[in-house]
């Protein structure tokens, strides 16, 4: 009978280590799991821009952005676009006449698909143009959307125009495109584009000048009004009108 009741205490004993031992180790990897998501949420720019100025505080809206989930493909959000700014261009067309010192462009930016690769941040966008009237400073323009802004792995599209006042263009080329987040809550984008060609114009027009980019980079600060920014000059082609 002591040698039951010496098995049995053993035996309690032992699930009781256990229980002990595995309410620890819950503990630890909890710790741990907020300790990983702490440092995956921590600085991360490598771009050598963060806590940067910007100065402009005028930054024009898109005329028009559509979001794409990370569902579709590139191929598939390119072609969904097409349709949606087709007919946003021709509804627009209807209502405003084209004049030719003005075109329009397209930036377009995909978020990354990882954990903590979206954010709700500011972001801006600015892209430089060479005309046959010279130089062209389209300056800053707003990223931002209504609710959630760049969720992971989303395809954001925007279309801003711009123009050369009182001259007439005749070709248009894009030279540089910059990106920029302010403030800590990081954004991990993968690809940025700034485009303008033909289907897009309000007025006739042939060809297409682009610059296309996959970045791979954190855009981050460690202050909240601090920008961040990522620069591409890699312009290829000319729209003509």
């Amino acid at each position: 009978m002591k040698t039951l009741s010496n098995l049995k205490g053993a035996v309690l004993f032992l699930v009781l280590a256990i229980s002990f031992a595995s309410c620890e180790k819950s503990e630890i990897e909890q710790e741990n799991s907020e300790t990983t998501i702490q440092q995956e949420e921590g600085f991360k720019s490598r771009t050598g821009n963060n806590d940067t100025e910007i100065d402009n505080f005028t930054a024009e809206k898109p005329i028009f952005h559509m979001t794409y989930k990370g569902d579709l493909t590139e191929e598939e959000a390119n072609a969904q676009f097409k349709v949606d700014a087709d007919r946003f261009i021709e509804n627009y067309k209807r209502s405003h006449r084209g004049v030719s010192t003005e075109w329009f462009y397209r930036i377009v930016t995909h978020t990354g698909t990882q954990t903590n690769n979206n954010t709700n941040a500011n972001v801006w966008g600015r892209v430089t143009f060479q005309t046959d009237k010279g130089y062209k400073n389209a300056g800053w323009v707003k990223l931002d959307n209504f609710g959630n802004d760049r969720e992971k792995g989303d395809w954001d599209y925007y279309i801003f125009r711009t123009e050369y006042p009182g001259q007439a263009v005749s070709w248009v080329e894009a030279e540089c495109a910059s990106l920029a987040l302010q403030g800590k809550d990081g954004w991990f984008v993968t690809h940025f584009y700034a485009q303008v060609y033909s289907s897009i114009q309000s007025i006739s027009a042939t060809g297409y000048s682009r610059i296309i980019a996959q970045p791979n980079v954190w855009l981050d600060n460690s202050t909240s009004s601090g920008w961040d920014y990522y620069t591409n000059c890699s312009d290829v082609g000319r729209l003509n009108f």
